[in-house]
């Protein structure tokens, strides 16, 4: 007996893989441009020509805009700027000589050590007899002898730390772009608030204003014909009322004064092995690691990365 032929209802319905379109032909390999872009209608819309998608040599010429990381410090600085009400242009108060605003190029032309003390190592000439050459203003000649005390009297450990991050890691790259010697009057004084002196200072400077560790003694009169011990001893009981009006504390022995500069030979010690001038020895390597550590605990300390 012959089978009955199969009818169109009675077949099973046949599987077709999906046509591909213009677009599923693209490189990139997205299945549907339609569909990354949002624009793929369902299957009883219809497309509307200002949503079809966008063709595969289109797509490819458009280039996706990263903007670079800013530094710590100088984001730091913004934030700084902004909340103490600073105004937007800088002071750049020092115009040294000969000091580089680059690192040399440890493949280019060879650096001696007498390059690195003349054109690098400022510090070096953060002296009296030599202040002249870095600590200098040219339209006020007269400031050198302020700025080279400003310097030692409020700047001088954030200037250090500030040198030393530059070379933390290897990294040998300023966070605002140059050594500190040619960093602005503001850029200084954000400094200063992440790495203060661990001395008080002995000039008022006008950031000072407001701090409780400042008095001026108004109303008070001292007769000049007495004896300078009779003075002192007026001097000092007034101090200590203002000292006793505010909570602070007199200072102890070895207290409140500035003991001896910072050394700054480990920073020193790391350009001389970056620039091969001569392997370090197991002490000055020990130097340069105790140095490293007291910066990560003082990065800590001011809550930035190293």
């Amino acid at each position: 007996m012959a089978k009955p032929k199969a009818t169109t209802a009675d077949q099973p319905p046949v599987l077709r893989p999906p046509q591909p379109n213009a677009a599923a032909t693209d490189d990139s390999g997205a299945a549907d441009r339609g569909t990354a872009l949002g624009t793929k209608a369902s299957d009883n819309e219809v497309v509307s020509p200002s949503a079809a998608p966008v063709p595969a040599k289109r797509m490819s010429a458009v280039k996706v805009k990263t903007t670079a990381k800013l530094p710590v410090l100088v984001m730091r600085f913004n934030k700084w700027s902004k909340g103490c009400g600073e105004k937007v242009e800088q002071n750049f108060d020092n115009q040294p000589r000969g000091i580089l605003k680059a690192f040399p190029k440890v493949d280019a032309d060879q650096v001696s050590h007498a390059d690195l003390e003349e054109n690098l190592w400022w510090w070096r000439k953060a002296k009296s007899e030599k202040a002249a050459s870095i600590f200098r203003h040219n339209g006020v000649p007269s400031w050198t002898e302020m700025l080279f005390t400003i310097y030692q009297d409020h700047f001088e450990r954030s200037a250090y730390y500030y040198e030393l991050r530059a070379r933390y890691d290897n990294r040998y790259q300023w966070d605002f772009g140059h050594p500190w010697i040619h960093c602005s009057r503001q850029q200084r004084r954000m400094l200063d608030c992440l790495w203060p002196n661990d001395y008080p200072a002995r000039k008022w400077l006008p950031s000072d204003a407001g701090k409780p560790a400042w008095s001026r003694l108004d109303g008070v009169s001292f007769n000049l014909q007495l004896n300078d011990t009779v003075l002192i001893e007026q001097f000092l009981a007034e101090v200590e009322r203002l000292r006793s009006s505010k909570a602070i504390r007199k200072p102890g022995v070895g207290q409140g004064v500035r003991r001896k500069p910072l050394s700054w030979r480990p920073i020193e010690l790391l350009d001389i092995r970056r620039y091969r001038i001569r392997p370090l020895n197991d002490g000055e390597r020990s130097h340069v690691s105790k140095v490293l550590r007291d910066y990560k605990a003082a990065c800590q300390k001011a809550r930035i990365e190293p």
